[in-house]
């Protein structure tokens, strides 16, 4: 039970980081084009 746990939050981890690594990418896109409002509401 107790590795499950361990797996599951460093899967949950990983998934927060990928999240983040997007949402500066949309920013770095927006900030690049000038154009606001392509990050879609997540």
């Amino acid at each position: 039970m107790l590795d499950a746990t361990r797996v599951l939050n460093a899967t949950r981890i990983q998934a927060n980081q990928a999240r983040h690594a997007y949402l500066l990418a949309l920013a770095a896109l927006e900030q690049a084009t000038g154009v606001s409002g392509v990050a879609p509401r997540l």
